[in-house]
Parts: C-alpha cells; sequence; structure tokens
C-alpha cells in the first residue's frame, strides 16, 4: 500500500510540477485553474482537518463574530447579508474537496462576504497570479446622475495574446454600452434589443460583480469605485475567486459610432516567476517536523519517559530560578522600550499588508492605447493650473505627509497617505511644520483654508491618528482616544497579560487602558466584570449567538505624543487652529482602519468639512456613502500572532499551548479584527463603528480610474484636481457678501465667529463660561439625520441670527450633563488628567468670560414676538403650527416639526404616526382606514389588525399571549402552542417543517423512522399508512409473525405479546465467521488495521421460516421473508463484512428498502436454492405488496444475484412515478463526490454489482394470489455503481405489458473511477419488450441517474426516448485532479446477447442504446451562495477517458425504433469494434432499416474512421425477395447516411433466411476442424510446460535460500543496533533520575 501511495503521490506531483510560468505570461482561465486545481486534498487529510480547526480557534476572537448574524440591526448600515461564519465551516467540513484550489477558494468567499477589510482569508500558492481581461474598463461620471464605461487602456500581456486570435481591437475611448458577466449573449432578440438573463447597463453589471465579490468595504460605493480602479479588470487571485464563467459579452460602441458585440476572455497571468506551483506554497515547517516526530516517536515508551523526564527537570528548574529571572525582567528597562516597539511595529505591519491588499498592482502590465486623449470627470476639466507651489520640505524628510500650497485660493494641503510611519517624531515634525507655516499671517504661505487628504490611507497605529486629530482639533471632545472592547477568548486572555506587564512595569512608556466611567487607569479592563452580547441572526431563523466581552476602555497615550514636545513653546499651542469651515477633509471611501477613526471622529465631533470623493451607485444615486472603512478598534493577523508565539520578548509572558499554531501551509494568510470601537459622541458611544454610515458633507464626482483624479501621480494634475474641489464647494456654499446674513452652511455648523463679535449670544455663557455659543444654520435638526438629506449629504441653509446654539466647548473642557443645584445640565467641564498630563497643558486657557445680567442669548428682536423669525426648529408648543395650507408652505418647519399639522386621510403613518389617545384617534381621519390599528386590544381580530412578527413588536402586543402567540414560529415553538399546518405550501413556510412539524402531512409512503407509526387505534385508523408501513404498528398476540415479524431485540421481543407464543426464541449460542482475508478488498474498505470483517449466513423458508434471528450473529434458522432478513436482522448489524441470504424456492412479496450505514455490511448475496419437493428451481420475488414499487431498493451495498426470478407487478393506474422494479445504486451525487474523493487503485467491494441466472417478468396477474394487475411496468432493473456484470438472464414480460414510453427495461450504469470499473453484459437475453403509450415525466429521476449527471441540457437531452431493451450510460469523471486513476482502458462489453421483439414508437434504437456522460457536481443552486456552490461541468472531455464500446457475437431480430436502426451509440462513449453481430428482420417489405446508427461523426473520426470500427463476422439476414443492392447504407452517422460506411458494407455478409440453414452447416464443420486442431496443439504444449515447471521449480529454491541469507544477517545487525541503543538510552534515563532527584 506504501508503494501504492507513493506512485499516486508521484503521479499529483508530476501534474504540479507541470505547472512553470515565468513573469508576464499568461494562459486560459482553464488552463490556468488546471492548474491551481493540481494539488490534491480530502477531508480526511491534515491540511483540511487542521486548516477547519486552526479557523474556528482563531475566530474566537474575532470581535465581530456575532454582529455578523445581523449586521444591519442598528439600522445604519447597508442592507448587507448575514454570515454565520461558525455554521459555515461545519457545513464546509462536511463538503468534499478533492484539490486545495476549491478547498481553500471556498473559504476565501466566506471570509471575503463579510466585507470587513481587516477581516479575511487569504488562499496559499496564489501570490504570483492574477485574473484579467485584455482591456482595463474605466468609469466616468456622466451629467445624469449615472457613468459611462470606456476602454482606455490595455492590459499588456493579455491582449497580446488577444490580438493574435482574429478578435475585436477597440480603439481610443471605446464605449461599453451592455455587459452580460456569464458570456451569454447581450440580447435575447437582437431585434427588439430585449436583454438576455444576466445583462446589464455596463456600469451596472460592474456594480452587481462587486456587490458580490469587491470584499474591502460595506458600502456598495465604495466597492464600485474600487472595482473602477482596476479590480473589475485585474483581480488578485489570491484575493478573488476566479471569474465564474470564461468570457464575458459586452455590447461596444467605436469612435466613428459603429456599435457591435462581441466577447472578451478571461486569462490568467503570472505576475512572478514559478518554478512549480506547489513550490509557492511549501508546507510549514512545524508540520514537517511534526510528521518527522511521529514517525520517530511511534511505539517508542523508553522515548517518551526520556521526554517526560527532561520536561520534569526543565520545570523544576524554572521554578527555582523563578524569582531571580522576575527580578531580571523588571530592571531592564530597555526590554520595556523594545516590548513596546515591537507592538508598534506589529500595527505597522499589519497596516502595510492591508495597504498591499488594496493596492491594484496593475501599473507594470497596463498602458494606453495607440492615440487614447484623456478622458476625465465632468467637474475636472483637465486645464494644467501653474499657479501652485510645492509646499519646502520638512527639515525632517518624511515620504508619509506631503504638502502643498495653492496660491490663488490661499489654501494650504496636507496629504497624509499612512498613519504608519517609519518615524513617529519625523511624521509629527511634517505636519507640525506645515500647520505652522500655514498659520503664520507674515509668510508667503500663509492659508485661510486647509485640506487634509487622506485618501487610500490604510490606517497604521491608532494612536499616532489620535495624537494628529488632537493637534489639529485641539477643541476635540473627551475622550478623544478611542474606546474599544475585545471578545473574552483564551488567545485574547493571553494578549492581555503583555499589555497588563507593560502597564504594570512600564507605564510611561506604553499606551495606558483607561476606564471610561472614572477616568483611572485600568490594568484589569480584560479581566475586571465583562458583558455579554446577544444576536439574533437578520433571517428569523431564530438563531442567535451569545458572546462575552471585555469591559468597555479607551486606550490613552498623551504622555508618548510627539507633538507635545514640538508645541510647548509654539505660541498656537493648544489654541483652535481653523474653524470648522476652513477645513476640507478629502476622502475616498479607501480611508482604512486608524484613517477610518480620524475621519469618523472629525466628522462625529463635526471639527471640518467632509469630502467624498468618488461615483455614485449607478444603480441609485441617493445610496449614502461611507468615509471609511474597516472601523474597528484594532486588528491582527496569524502572522503576527505567530511572531509573538515564537518571541522570547512575548513568551515568556504567555501560555504559549494556548496560542494557535500557523497554517498548514506557507502563504495561507488570516487577519481579523480583535477589538471593537465605539463612537465618540453621547449619539454614538454604544455603536459600533463598523457598522455605523459616516457620511460626507458633500460629494465630489469623479472617476477613481487608473492614472486620473485622486490616482493621477503628477503632482500639477493632482493640485488641478484639488482646484476643481474647491470650485465646487465654492458653488454650493460660496458666501460673496462676507457677512452672517444669508450666508450658507452646512446643517450642523454653527457661527460663533459673527456671534462673538455682534454678542448676542453671551447670555448663554452664564453658568456655563466655557462653552461656545453661536448662530445655527437654518437646516439644522433636533438629530444629526434630521440634517441630512435622502443620500447622506448634509442639507445646505443659511445662518439664523436670531437664535443661539451650543457649538463646543473651550480648549481642555469637554460635554456633560451634571448636577446644577439638583438640577441635571449640560455644561462644559474640565477635562480629567490622564497619565503625567499637567492642567497647564491640557487646559492653558481657564479663565471665564464675565456675563452680565442684560446679556442676552439670542437676538432681541425674539424676545417680544418669538414667533416672529420662527426657523426648523422653533419648538411648537412655542409657535403652533399653521393650520392653513397657504402658511403651512411658508413655515420652515413644514417639513420637520410641523409635517404633521395637516393630516389627510392618506397621510402615510410612517409620516405622522397614528394617535394612541382614543380621544385623539377618534379626530383623526385616518381613524378608519391607515390608523383602524392605531389602539390594539386582547380582543382584535387578526384579520383586521395583523399579528406583527417583529420581535419588539409583538412584544407591546396586547394579543401576544393569545391571538398573536403564533405570529412568530420558530423551529422551536410547540405544536401543542401552534399547531402544524396541513396546507403544503403553508408547512414550506414553516421553521419546524423538518423538525417539529415533519409529520404535519402524512403519505402512504412517509417512511416510519421520519414519523413513527401511531399506537392509538383511532389515529391509526386515520394514518394512510395503515395497511402498508404501519400495519405492524399495533400488535397483539394472535398477529401472525409473516404479516409482523417477531423482533430481534432482546428489549424489544419482551415488549411483544408473541414473545411466549409465536415469538417465542430456541436459544443458541453466537457463531461469528470472519472472512477469510480482508486485504483482498480494495484500499478504501480497509483504511484501519484493526476493521476485522465478518461473514453472515441466512437461511430463508416461507415453510419453516421463525423470523427470530439476533442480527446474523448466529448461524441462521430460516426466516421466513427476504424483506424482514435485510430490513431487520441485516439492517441491525454494526460490523463490517458481507451476508449471503440462501432463498428457497417459494414465493415473495416485498418492497424492501435499505441503505447502508456507515461501517456497516458492504455487501448481500441474494442466492436461489431449488426446491425438489416443490419442483421450482428458482425462487420467485414480486413487488405484488406495493404494485408499482421497487421490489428491492438498495443503497451503498453492493449486491450479487443468483438464481432467482423477479416479476414486475405494476399498479393498477399511475399519479407521478413509478419506481423500477430492481434499484441499486451508491447514494446521491454528494455520496458520489465523497466516494471520488478516495483511493481509486481497486473498487470497493460495495461499488460492484452482479446478476447470474435470473428471470425478469412482466406480469399482470400476481404469482401468489393470481391477482389481476395493470398492464404498463417501468424498468425491471436499474443499477448505478461502478464495475456491473449481468450473465445469463432473461427478461421479457407478457405478451398484454408494455414498457412506460422513452424508458429502457434495463438500465445500467457505471461511474468509471476505479482502475478495473466497467459494464458486461453476457449470454443474456431481451424478448417481447415493447414500448406503450404511458409516459411519465419523473420515471427516470427514480432511477437517479439524473441527479448524477447534474443538470446540463445537454446530457439531459441525451437522457430521451431510451430503447425498449437495454440502455448502458458511463460516466466518467472528467473534473476530478483524481482522475488520473480512472480504468485506464475503460469499457463496455455486449456480448453473446440476443435482443428479440424489440420496439419503440418514439425510441433512439430498437433494442440497445450506449451512451456516456460526465459526472455532474451539482450543489445547492442558491442565488445568494458562492461560484464554489453552483454547476460545475467539464464539456470537451479527452477522448482517451470515454468508455470504449466492444459489441461481440450479438443478434438483434425484429427490433425498431424512431431512427429505424437496432443500436444507437451516444456521442459520450468511444466507439471500439463491432464484430461477429447478426441483424435480421431490421426492415420491412418495401424499406430497409439502419443497423446501427453512430450519433456523433467526431467519434467516428476519433476511433479512426469506419474500417476501424466495424470488424468481421457480422451478418444482415434479410427478408426473402429483397434486392441485394437495397443494402448500401446499413449504417448511419447522426441519423443521416455517411459515405465514409460504404467501403465497410462489404464486410457484412447480407443473406437471405433461406441461406441461414447452409451457413449453419458450414460453421458447424468449421467448429469440428478447429477442434481437431486444437486437440494436436494442447498435447505439444503439455511436454513444454513439464518442462519449463521443473526449470522454474529450480531457480526458485536457489533464489529463496540466498534471500533467506541475506534477511538473516539483517536481522542480527539490527538486533545489535538496537541493544546498543537500549543501553545508551537506560543510561541516559539513570542520569536524568538523579538529576530529578537532586532538584
Amino acid at each position: 500500500m506504501a508503494t501504492l501511495f507513493l506512485l499516486v503521490l508521484a503521479l499529483v506531483c508530476d501534474v504540479a510540477a507541470q505547472c512553470k510560468f515565468k513573469n508576464g505570461q499568461v494562459q486560459s482561465l482553464s488552463s490556468g485553474l488546471d492548474c491551481f486545481r493540481s494539488i490534491p486534498i480530502n477531508y480526511s487529510s491534515v491540511e483540511f482537518t487542521s486548516t477547519i480547526k486552526l479557523l474556528e480557534t482563531y475566530l474566537q476572537s474575532y470581535v465581530f463574530i456575532d454582529t455578523a448574524l445581523n449586521p444591519n440591526q442598528n439600522g445604519s448600515c447597508y442592507n448587507q447579508k448575514p454570515v454565520d461564519l461558525l455554521f459555515s465551516l461545519r457545513d464546509i467540513k462536511k463538503e468534499t474537496y478533492i484539490n486545495t484550489y476549491d478547498f481553500y477558494e471556498r473559504l476565501m468567499v466566506l471570509f471575503n462576504d463579510l466585507k470587513d477589510a481587516h477581516t479575511y482569508f487569504e488562499p496559499p500558492c496564489l501570490n504570483k497570479f492574477a485574473f484579467v481581461l485584455p482591456y482595463y474598463f474605466s468609469i466616468y461620471p456622466s451629467s445624469n446622475n449615472t457613468q459611462i464605461v470606456k476602454v482606455s487602456y490595455k492590459i499588456d500581456p493579455a491582449f497580446a495574446l488577444y490580438n493574435t486570435s482574429g478578435n475585436v481591437i477597440f480603439d481610443q475611448n471605446t464605449e461599453i454600452l451592455q455587459m452580460n458577466l456569464k458570456g451569454k449573449t447581450i440580447y435575447n432578440n437582437s431585434a427588439t434589443k430585449q436583454l438576455n438573463v444576466g445583462s446589464y447597463k455596463a456600469s451596472e453589471a460592474i456594480a452587481y460583480w462587486a456587490d458580490e465579490e469587491v470584499y474591502h468595504a460595506r458600502s456598495p460605493i465604495t466597492r464600485q469605485n474600487i472595482a473602477s480602479r482596476g479590480d473589475f479588470s485585474y483581480r488578485q487571485a489570491r484575493l478573488y475567486p476566479h471569474p465564474k464563467y470564461d468570457n464575458i459579452s459586452v455590447e461596444y460602441k467605436l469612435s466613428n459610432g459603429t456599435i457591435n458585440v462581441t466577447t472578451l476572455p478571461w486569462y490568467v497571468l503570472q505576475t512572478g516567476n514559478v518554478s512549480s506551483f506547489e513550490s509557492e506554497c511549501p508546507l510549514d515547517s512545524k508540520f514537517i517536523k511534526s510528521s518527522q516526530n511521529i514517525e520517530t516517536q511511534k511505539n517508542n515508551k523508553e522515548k517518551k519517559q526520556l521526554l517526560i523526564l527532561k520536561k520534569i527537570k526543565n520545570l523544576i528548574s524554572t521554578l527555582i530560578n523563578k524569582k531571580k529571572q522576575k527580578i531580571s525582567i523588571v530592571d531592564n528597562f530597555e526590554d520595556f522600550t523594545q516590548l513596546q516597539r515591537q507592538l508598534e511595529l506589529e500595527e505597522i505591519q499589519q497596516t502595510q499588508q492591508l495597504e498591499e491588499r488594496f493596492s491594484t498592482q496593475i501599473n507594470q502590465y497596463i498602458s494606453q492605447l495607440p492615440d487614447l486623449k484623456t478622458n476625465t470627470s465632468i467637474n475636472n476639466n483637465n486645464k494644467q493650473n501653474k499657479d501652485f507651489k510645492q509646499f519646502p520640505k520638512s527639515s525632517v524628510p518624511n515620504a508619509d505627509v506631503s504638502t502643498y500650497y495653492l496660491n490663488d485660493s490661499k489654501t494650504g494641503v496636507i496629504r497624509i497617505s499612512t498613519f504608519a510611519p517609519s518615524s513617529d517624531k519625523a511624521f509629527a515634525n511634517s505636519i507640525y511644520k506645515a500647520v505652522d507655516t500655514f498659520k503664520d499671517k507674515t509668510g508667503k504661505q500663509f492659508a485661510d483654508k486647509i485640506i487634509i487628504d487622506v485618501h487610500e490611507n490604510g490606517g497604521g497605529v491608532v494612536i499616532y491618528g489620535t495624537h494628529t486629530l488632537r493637534f489639529l482639533f485641539p477643541q476635540s471632545n473627551f475622550p478623544i482616544f478611542p474606546t474599544i472592547d475585545e471578545l473574552r477568548s483564551p488567545l485574547n486572555a493571553e494578549f492581555s497579560k503583555i499589555s497588563e506587564y507593560i502597564m504594570n512595569q512600564n507605564k510611561g512608556n506604553s499606551q495606558l487602558y483607561y476606564n471610561p466611567d472614572t477616568y483611572e487607569m485600568d490594568i484589569n479592563y480584560y479581566s475586571r466584570g465583562g458583558r455579554r452580547r446577544q444576536t439574533y441572526s437578520s433571517l428569523n431563523d431564530g438563531n442567535s449567538l451569545n458572546v462575552d466581552l471585555s469591559e468597555k476602555s479607551y486606550l490613552y497615550g498623551n504622555h508618548i505624543n510627539s507633538y507635545i514636545n514640538l508645541t510647548n513653546k509654539w505660541s498656537l499651542n493648544r489654541k483652535p487652529l481653523f474653524n470648522p469651515q476652513d477645513v476640507l477633509v478629502l476622502t475616498d471611501g479607501m480611508c482604512a482602519s486608524t484613517c477610518a477613526q480620524f475621519v469618523k471622529a472629525i466628522q462625529q465631533q463635526h471639527l471640518a468639512r467632509i469630502v467624498g470623493v468618488g461615483i455614485n451607485d449607478p444603480r441609485n444615486p441617493n445610496l449614502r456613502y461611507e468615509i471609511g472603512i474597516a472601523a474597528s478598534g484594532a486588528s491582527t493577523t496569524v502572522e503576527s500572532i505567530q511572531q509573538r508565539r515564537n518571541d522570547n520578548s512575548y513568551t515568556r509572558l504567555m501560555n504559549i499551548s494556548k496560542i494557535p499554531g500557523p497554517f498548514y501551509r506557507s502563504g495561507t494568510k488570516m487577519g481579523f479584527a480583535n477589538k471593537g470601537l465605539y463612537g465618540y459622541t453621547d449619539a454614538t458611544k454604544d455603536k459600533l463603528m463598523e457598522y455605523e454610515v459616516v457620511d460626507p458633507d458633500f460629494r465630489y464626482q469623479s472617476a477613481t480610474n487608473y492614472g486620473e483624479g485622486l490616482q493621477n501621480e503628477d503632482e500639477k494634475e493632482y493640485l488641478e484636481y484639488l482646484k476643481g474641489v474647491l470650485e465646487l464647494e465654492e458653488e454650493l456654499l460660496g458666501n460673496k457678501n462676507g457677512s452672517s446674513e444669508g450666508k450658507k452652511c452646512l446643517s450642523w455648523e454653527v457661527d460663533f465667529d459673527d456671534a462673538g463679535q455682534k454678542g448676542n449670544c453671551r447670555g448663554c455663557l452664564k453658568g456655563d463660561q466655557h462653552s461656545v455659543f453661536g448662530y445655527p444654520c437654518s437646516t439644522r435638526g433636533f438629530t444629526e439625520k434630521d440634517g441630512r438629506n435622502i443620500d447622506g449629504t448634509s442639507k445646505i441653509g443659511v445662518y439664523d441670527t436670531s437664535k443661539c446654539v451650543f457649538s463646543h466647548c473651550i480648549v481642555g473642557y469637554y460635554r456633560k450633563r451634571v448636577n446644577v443645584n439638583g438640577t441635571l445640565k449640560d455644561q462644559c467641564i474640565a477635562i480629567p488628567l490622564g497619565y503625567n498630563e499637567t492642567r497647564s497643558e491640557v487646559t492653558p486657557d481657564q479663565s471665564e468670560d464675565i456675563v452680565k445680567d442684560d446679556d442676552i442669548c439670542g437676538s432681541p428682536d425674539t424676545r417680544s414676538d418669538p414667533c416672529k423669525n420662527i426657523t426648523s426648529t422653533t419648538p411648537t408648543d412655542t409657535c403652533a403650527c399653521p393650520t392653513d395650507s397657504t402658511k403651512l408652505q411658508q413655515d420652515p418647519r413644514k417639513d420637520g416639526l410641523c409635517k404633521c399639522a395637516i393630516i389627510t386621510s392618506t397621510t402615510p403613518v410612517n409620516t405622522c404616526p397614528c394617535p394612541t389617545d382614543p380621544t385623539k384617534l377618534q379626530q383623526d381621519p385616518r381613524k378608519d382606514g391607515l390608523c383602524k390599528c392605531a389602539i390594539i386590544t386582547s380582543t382584535t381580530p387578526t384579520d383586521i389588525c395583523a399579528c406583527p412578527t417583529d420581535s419588539t413588536k409583538l412584544q407591546q402586543d396586547p394579543r401576544k399571549d393569545g391571538l398573536c402567540k403564533c405570529a412568530i414560529i420558530t423551529s422551536t415553538t410547540p405544536i401543542n402552542t401552534c399547531a402544524c399546518p396541513t396546507d403544503q405550501l403553508k408547512l414550506q413556510q414553516d421553521p419546524r417543517k423538518d423538525g417539529l412539524c415533519k409529520c404535519a402531512i402524512i403519505t402512504s409512503t412517509t417512511p416510519t423512522n421520519t414519523c413513527a407509526c401511531p399506537t392509538d387505534q383511532s389515529k391509526l385508523q386515520q394514518d394512510p399508512r395503515k395497511d402498508g408501513l404501519c400495519k405492524c404498528a399495533i400488535i397483539t398476540s394472535t398477529t401472525p409473525i409473516n404479516t409482523c415479524a417477531c423482533p430481534t431485540d432482546q428489549s424489544k421481543l419482551q415488549q411483544d405479546p408473541r414473545k411466549d407464543g409465536l415469538c417465542k426464541i430456541d436459544d443458541k449460542e453466537p457463531c461469528i465467521i470472519p472472512l477469510p482475508d480482508p486485504d483482498t478488498d480494495s484500499e478504501e474498505e480497509f483504511e484501519n488495521d484493526e476493521v476485522e470483517m465478518y461473514h453472515f449466513n441466512f437461511y430463508i423458508n416461507l415453510k419453516s421460516g421463525f423470523d427470530k434471528e439476533q442480527q446474523g450473529y448466529s448461524e441462521s434458522k430460516p426466516a421466513r421473508t427476504i424483506g424482514y432478513t435485510i430490513k431487520t436482522l441485516i439492517g441491525g448489524i454494526d460490523k463490517r463484512g458481507e451476508a449471503s441470504l440462501h432463498v428457497s424456492a417459494e414465493n415473495y412479496t416485498d418492497n424492501i428498502e435499505y441503505r447502508r450505514s456507515e461501517g456497516y455490511l458492504d455487501l448481500i448475496r441474494l442466492i436461489g436454492i431449488s426446491n425438489e419437493e416443490t419442483n421450482k428451481s428458482y425462487p420467485v420475488l414480486s413487488n405484488s405488496a406495493h404494485p408499482g414499487q421497487s421490489a428491492l431498493n438498495i443503497v451503498g451495498v453492493g449486491i450479487h444475484v443468483k438464481h432467482i426470478i423477479f416479476a414486475y407487478i405494476p399498479p393498477v393506474s399511475f399519479n407521478d412515478a413509478i419506481s423500477p422494479m430492481i434499484s441499486i445504486n451508491a447514494g446521491s451525487l454528494f455520496d458520489w463526490k465523497h466516494i471520488s474523493g478516495g483511493q481509486r487503485d481497486k473498487t470497493p467491494i460495495r461499488l460492484i454489482h452482479s446478476f447470474t441466472d435470473c428471470i425478469f417478468e412482466g406480469s399482470s396477474v400476481d404469482y401468489n394470489t393470481k391477482k389481476s394487475y395493470g398492464y404498463t411496468i417501468g424498468p425491471f432493473l436499474s443499477i448505478i455503481g461502478a464495475s456491473v456484470k449481468i450473465d445469463n438472464c432473461h427478461f421479457t414480460s407478457k405478451e398484454n405489458m408494455n414498457i412506460l414510453k422513452g424508458i429502457s427495461s434495463v438500465i445500467v450504469s457505471a461511474v468509471y473511477i476505479y482502475a478495473d470499473s466497467g459494464i458486461t453484459v453476457t449470454n443474456c437475453k431481451f424478448e417481447n419488450l415493447n414500448q406503450g403509450k404511458t409516459e411519465l415525466e419523473n420515471a427516470l429521476k427514480e432511477t437517479g441517474i439524473v441527479d448524477l449527471i447534474g443538470n446540463d441540457k445537454d446530457q439531459l437531452q441525451r437522457l430521451n426516448n431510451l430503447p425498449p431493451s437495454l440502455a448502458i450510460f458511463a460516466i466518467v469523471d472528467s473534473i476530478s485532479s483524481l482522475n488520473i486513476f480512472n480504468v485506464e482502458i475503460p469499457h463496455i462489453a455486449v456480448k453473446s446477447t440476443q435482443f428479440i421483439n424489440s420496439y419503440g414508437e418514439t425510441s433512439r434504437s430498437g433494442a440497445l442504446l450506449i451512451d456516456g456522460f460526465n459526472l455532474g457536481y451539482r450543489l445547492n443552486q442558491n442565488n445568494n451562495l458562492g461560484p464554489w456552490q453552483q454547476l460545475k461541468f467539464i464539456t470537451n472531455e479527452s477522448p482517451s477517458k470515454l468508455p470504449s464500446i466492444s459489441l461481440d457475437g450479438n443478434t438483434f431480430k425484429n427490433t425498431k425504433g424512431l431512427l429505424s436502426s437496432a443500436v444507437a451509440l451516444g456521442k459520450g462513449v468511444a466507439y471500439g469494434l463491432i464484430d461477429n453481430n447478426q441483424f435480421s428482420d431490421c426492415e420491412t417489405q418495401t424499406e430497409k432499416n439502419a443497423l446501427i446508427n453512430f450519433e456523433s461523426e467526431q467519434r467516428v473520426i476519433e476511433a479512426g474512421g469506419p474500417d476501424m470500427i466495424i470488424g468481421d463476422g457480422n451478418v444482415y439476414i434479410t427478408l426473402i425477395g429483397l434486392q441485394e443492392e437495397g443494402f448500401n447504407q446499413l449504417f448511419t452517422v447522426e441519423g443521416k447516411e455517411n459515405a465514409g460506411f460504404d467501403t465497410v458494407q462489404k464486410k457484412i455478409t447480407v443473406i437471405s433466411e433461406e441461406q441461414v440453414t447452409a451457413i449453419d452447416e458450414i460453421q458447424i464443420d468449421d467448429k469440428e476442424q478447429y477442434s481437431d486442431k486444437q486437440e494436436v496443439q494442447k498435447n505439444n504444449s503439455l511436454i513444454w510446460i513439464i518442462i519449463i515447471i521443473i526449470f522454474t521449480s529450480l531457480v526458485v529454491i536457489v533464489g529463496i535460500s540466498a534471500l533467506v541469507l541475506f534477511i538473516y544477517s539483517k536481522i542480527i545487525k539490527k538486533q545489535k543496533q538496537l541493544k546498543d541503543k537500549k543501553e545508551l538510552r537506560r543510561k541516559e534515563l539513570e542520569e536524568l533520575s538523579q538529576d530529578v532527584q537532586s532538584l
């Protein structure tokens, strides 16, 4: 077996070794995928199991593992589908994978569905590959809020290959109008321009793709922008799944106006040199060492003892030196600094990896098409602006910060590309120098406005972002540092020890965890207390997940703030630098991680204007825009975890055994968010920022294409682009007159400068002197949402100078609700001091403004008439809403506070809620309409007011325990509370349909193991199974045992009323007979050497049966029925092996179903025994108990039948299905996938089937009762196995019987996945088998063949119109990488078999059809599932893998079908030799008929032509009187005459019936002469055989002697080495024992 395994491994490795590529090389998608799939895997391999287990372990620390079940639960996130990671991993464990690529891709797609850039799974081996199109698609905004797609660039390597095939070449700025990602034609009907399925406007098609596969962001707009910058046309294989289809179809418009359609192929591009595919992802060294260690240590007890003693010695030594080590750690100050720096470097490394994942890496492969004219966005006219200056370089060079100055607008620009700088001091110094220059009023670069550009900033060290925020905006709220928490998991528990250690020993140089309630350092933040969070799935399936959380804390780090040392003597230190109206923060949605925290903090605290750059969603222009992604508190990677695991700086602080190890294969990467981040305001402090959409204030529509806009690397073009942003701001918010009157503003903005100059808000400071008040914007709302448009942008208004509102606290103070003289009041109070902070630095100005008694808080004009100047926020109790519609339209509150001032009978309830006060409800015009359910009581009928289906609303409904108790039903809702529906449609919608309600609807065929039979007599009478499956539900002492067999289980027997009567047992000792040699079976069947195989014997005799065998463990006393023996006796056996049923010659009637369980019997033999007393040679088995159903339906067991007659009794009438008389298969397609993933050197015995010396007969009369039944039967026999043999069997039917239309009486199928797979039919007879007119659509499905081949239309079409007699199907595995083990010369042989009187009016042939199919991989085709679960087929199978047909010595007489041929050979098989066959009565008196129809001309060519197919000895017997010249076309190809067969006609002997007798006599003479010749040759051969035997014996004796001497010497040498080794180990053990005792 080891040799075989090495051979298999060598063959697979050889396939992988052929995947050699050079940088820039491209190949077709299918060729690339073949390479990717060259590394095998199976569900039991270490790689499979360890990878799943590690993922499950790491995900215990994924902070959003629960909230991923319902990402939209707060109502602020996008309509994102839920992802149950743990449940999905359990599903994957049940799925079958035969190569690493499909397995790892499935995992990648699962993680990609999260749309969390921090959380990903990256497959191994694929780092140097990408999926590419020949062209790069650019997306541009158009004037009507949509986009156009153009081809402006080509991807050079793919284009070079594409250009060699005569394909359509696009010219400059070719516009793509429509797109079909499935590669289908664009239009169903080109004349009417009706779009085909999957065809969309090009920009929309890209958006749909981005929704499904772009993994970076939850926002559809961000995903669309990512697709447009290159990810649609150029997809890195390690980040994206392979394209589902080989091509995409496009409708294009050339620059000359020509419109046409074409397809563009997908290619696989190599982005680096690859020596061999597997070399890109070798096994991790841990697993290599582990394998070596296991092999070395196996069965070596002394070595284990040695290792244990060593561990004991090390442990004792550690305990003795523990104190000394602790002291050395505490004293090593440099060690703390190094440890803290390592933590920062981990954050930087993770950011670099994240940014690298965001990068398209397309630059080196892309170039412009010839004469390309630059196309820009509608807001960028692309004029070159020379009126700018690059800002002078910082004294400390820093590539992470770029600074510029725009002269014409006096605008400073700070471009922050990352928060992961190589030097934090240089980073801080660059930003400080820029701001110092921009604020210098005497300098040439004084700036009235600044732009902070963070586009494509991938984040970095969290604390660097917070420090920068505090420096740029000193007036920021408290706490400015992020508030976080994490899951309580074994991994996080160990990592928390590092933080606790650093805070204990070196808090002066590290980040500190602070309690957000007490504002004190919280060393025990992780272990203290704890919280629990429960999330319910948004699928409303009742699933939920509880997680344990740490306490919330915020990461404090002001004592290590580099800006503080830079600014401690600065004149502007801790003074407001810019008003919010004067700062633009530019983001493209790809601002991630720390950057997302940065921009979300700015927006939530309204510190600046946020500008969102990019294109809208083409399907919904009003969709909200997300300014930052991956806004979790922190993240980590498996790589980072392994660095800690292997670094002594960490290992001494943690229990390494609780840290998971690396993945099995190098290059496998995983990252995940491990800390949650909460909002920065009172309104958002309990909301996870990962799911909270924070909008920009306005958007700048621009393409994010390669080389344009923010993607343009040219500084002049970049600054021109920024100028366009400033022009848009001026257009939206420009104030030319410069006064507050009518000055435009965003809804949240407050003009505190003008209010301060006028002083009419000074009175607001009474009792709140550290606050800043100003004029609000007229569009300001009560909530943030009120001030936003439908697309999330800020509403634009003008400042209302008549009112004063709170703006912010002065620097060093924050807003908090405090108790002032017994009243809770919002007030600005001093920010608590953190570690090493001073009040003078935090709050430099602690003075209080003097407020006079006559100072006012608002315009004096409004004090006498508060309703003179009404704004959108004027309370209705101060100024009532007008009820006159004309006046209401003039009221600023008409769309807000007063939107419900005038209510009509049609006013929507979501606009104006219904009153819940009965008096007010009676006055509401909607009381009998929209508001009829405003007040609900416990008796309100459900047909008037439906029960709520939302659990929260249901709890508030008075009917929740009465009329509405069944409004929400889960899988666990008791049926005595909410009865199961009996309507089939309603049952399918009930979550309990597969559980508590699975028995709500019972039919006569409902299995009893699914729905138990009732034991109550009255209920039993109502059960449709009372005369069938449940006829033994109630047993009395007189119930006949041939009606209800005796139980074999002792406990059940004691409960049987017949235990002392009909079921009395004669005890007998058990007798188990092991099979002789388990090694003779296949590798699959003996995976474990400890498996013991057994052979059980059963004897069946109706006359003397007792039906009382003990699960087959003892030699059988006769049982009465075959069904009882198989279902009960054999069904109770939990041993591996085979069972033989010796069946006496009686008449039996059964409907037997048996499915093999894993680890149970593999083979059943049915052997008929003649009975001399009754003069019956064969037993008869019929299905008359349930006509139309199978007499034998066996799944998963090898069946061998000999000497039995099968009588097929048809039903009187048909419903929707009829089963084969005998049905044998291995199970569903999933079972075959499992089977095909195992060893393939030899066929397992459970897939080998045979029928020998059997008779199958269709009869309308029961053998026993003589009762008459119907006249139409289904198949006699349906077999699906791997190796099938039928020998000397007779298939016939009575004259009045017909077979179903289009169905064969025998359907034999073999799956060719083993070296000895095949089908052989010999010495059989098919007689009087005619198809009738009755047709059942589902008849063929009952055989299982439809499920096996999938739902490919071509394959299904070839299953139609089967012949009456025999259909043979070969199922070829051409998709699996293991198909190299398929049978080398696959065969189908039909020999010495007679087909007589066979007729099918619509059949493809009169007697025999042989065809082949591909093994279909069909999974759940839910549209929400990923590409790994879709239908996969190989279409162009290699002819060398197709089974070859052999037809030899067969007789076809009076066989007619639709195409008038006796035999049809399909296109799914290879045409082998056809010789020695006889055809007769294949024509009428006036018309000839073809003998064989070859359904594929291509297969004829592949076989070498007609001369290689048609052999010698074939005879055609004609009717008397038909002329010889009428026989010039005996063969047809694809139903037509074919000239290629003209030459082989001469091989066919054409004779009349009168000549048959003469030919027979000639053949007899030839046989006698041949026999004499054989006798002489036999005598001569015997002499030579004797001589050879003598010589061979001598050689063998000498060889054995030499071998024995050689082995003996080796044994002596080995024993000596072992003895020396044991002696050495004994001494070593003694020394260790002494060391341990001394310790």
